[in-house]
C-alpha cells in the first residue's frame, strides 16, 4: 500500500471504531469473543488427533519436534474469509438427501446413513503425511501457556475493559482513552477486503464475518500482519502466496506510527502528540502476537475441515503458530 491509500485505510477503519452500536451488544464483555474463541479453537485444534486415520499417527517412539520451522522461517498469514460450516441450533446441517421426510428413519438406514457420513468424512479430512507430521509437531500445552501470559500483560495494560454493574440491566464501563478502546472491530483487515474508488479515492471496508465487539489494538495488529500477505494462491510457492506470507513486507516502525498517527487523529478530530501515538503502538504490539495464535489454530483446524489441496491451510497455520511462540518469547 502506498502511504497515501495506508492513510485513507487508517482512517477508515477509525471511523469503523467510531460507529455507535446498539447497547445490546456494547454490554457484552469484549473479552469473552477473543479470548473464548482462541479456547475454543485451541481445544478443537488439540483433538484433531481423532480425526487421524490410525494408519497416519505417529510412533510411540518418535519424539516430537522441538520446533517444527527454523526460526528464519517466514510465518504465513490466514487465507481470505473462508465461510464456516453451516449449522442449526449448533448441530452440523445433514446434506438434504439424508433427511427423512417424517424426520426419522429406520435403525437400519441411521447405519448406512453412519457409514456413509463416517465415510464421507474421513475422505474430506484425509491429509498428506507430510500434513499430519506437521499437525503432531505442534506443542499446543505451550500455545496455551503463551496465551495465557499475553491475556495477563493485555491485562497488566489496561486493555481489559471494567465491567461494574449499577442495577438490574444496566452497567457502567470504566475505559482507559474516552472510551475508545473497545469497539466494533472488523477483524479480518486483509487487502482483499479493502475497497478503492480510484476516481475519487474513496476506501471502502467489505467482509465483517468475523466483525464483533473488540479491542482496537487486535483490529489494528491484525491488519499490520496482513501486510505480509500469503493469503493469495500461484502457480508457483513462493513468500506472500500459497499460505506463505513474506515477513520482509511488515510494516516498518515509521510505518506502523504513520498509520497510527492517520488513525487516532480521525479519532480524536485533533491533531495527536508523538505520547499518544507511542500509546497506541505499544497496545498494538501485546496483540501482534496474540493475532498469530488466533489464525494459526484457526487455519489448522481449517486444513481438517477443507484439506490442503486448494490452499495449504496446515502450513499457513504452523508458521503462524510458530511467529507467535517465538514472538511471544520476547512479548511475555
Amino acid at each position: 500500500l502506498d502511504s497515501k491509500l495506508r492513510e485513507l485505510v487508517a482512517k477508515q477503519l477509525a471511523r469503523l471504531h467510531k460507529l455507535k452500536v446498539p447497547p445490546e451488544i456494547r454490554k457484552l464483555h469484549p473479552g469473552v469473543g477473543l479470548w473464548k474463541t482462541l479456547d475454543g479453537w485451541l481445544n478443537q485444534a488439540k483433538n484433531q488427533k481423532r480425526h487421524v486415520p490410525s494408519s497416519q499417527l505417529p510412533s510411540p517412539l518418535d519424539s516430537p519436534m522441538p520446533s517444527p520451522l527454523p526460526s528464519s522461517t517466514p510465518s504465513p498469514n490466514r487465507s481470505d474469509g473462508e465461510k464456516e460450516t453451516k449449522t442449526e441450533g449448533g448441530m452440523e446441517l445433514l446434506p438434504p438427501a439424508l433427511k427423512s421426510s417424517q424426520g426419522s428413519c429406520s435403525a437400519e438406514t441411521a447405519k448406512d446413513i453412519g457409514r456413509e457420513d463416517n465415510e464421507r468424512r474421513e475422505q474430506k479430512t484425509l491429509l498428506p503425511k507430510e500434513a499430519i507430521e506437521e499437525y503432531f509437531s505442534v506443542d499446543f500445552n505451550r500455545c496455551a501457556v503463551k496465551i495465557r501470559s499475553l491475556r495477563k500483560t493485555v491485562d497488566r495494560g489496561g486493555n481489559l475493559r471494567i465491567v461494574t454493574k449499577t442495577s438490574p440491566g444496566k452497567i457502567a464501563i470504566d475505559r482507559k482513552e474516552g472510551d475508545e478502546q473497545i469497539v466494533f472491530c472488523h477483524n479480518d483487515l486483509l487487502c482483499g477486503n479493502i475497497l478503492r474508488n480510484r476516481s475519487n479515492t474513496v476506501v471502502r471496508l467489505i467482509d465483517f464475518e468475523y466483525g464483533e465487539m473488540g479491542y482496537r489494538g487486535f483490529d489494528i495488529a491484525n491488519h499490520f500482519n496482513e501486510w505480509a500477505g500469503g493469503t493469495l494462491t500461484s502457480e508457483v510457492d513462493k513468500p506472500g502466496f500459497n499460505g506463505i506470507p513474506d515477513y520482509s513486507r511488515f510494516p516498518s516502525k515509521e510505518q506502523q506510527y504513520a498509520f497510527c498517527k492517520a488513525y487516532l487523529e480521525e479519532i480524536r478530530e485533533r491533531n495527536v502528540e508523538e505520547r499518544e501515538v507511542k500509546s497506541l503502538l505499544q497496545e498494538v504490539q501485546d496483540f501482534i502476537v496474540i493475532n498469530h495464535f488466533y489464525w494459526g489454530l484457526w487455519a489448522i483446524n481449517r486444513a481438517f475441515e477443507e484439506g490442503v489441496n486448494e490452499f495449504d491451510y496446515m502450513q499457513y497455520g504452523l508458521i503462524r503458530i510458530m511467529r507467535g511462540l517465538l514472538d511471544g518469547e520476547e512479548a511475555c
